[in-house]
């Protein structure tokens, strides 16, 4: 069974110039792993985005949506 690098590695196409430089990439986002990789990128990036987002507590935050209704 391949391992999670090895699918990533399988499914990521490098595009290069005249040059052999690497100048894109397309990924295949047909594999479910690849999908979630992906999906997991994006999560950590708006994570990183709002780190200095005011706090708030939850369950202040819960009480105060159930007793607005």
């Amino acid at each position: 069974m391949a391992t999670q690098a090895q699918i990533i590695s399988e499914n990521i196409k490098f595009v290069t110039n005249e040059k052999g430089e690497r100048t894109e990439v397309i990924v295949s986002l047909k594999n479910k792993i690849m999908k979630e990789f992906f999906e997991d990128i994006q999560d950590l990036l708006l994570v990183q985005d709002r780190i200095d987002d005011e706090k708030v507590d939850f369950f202040e935050s819960v009480d105060k949506i159930l007793s607005s209704k």
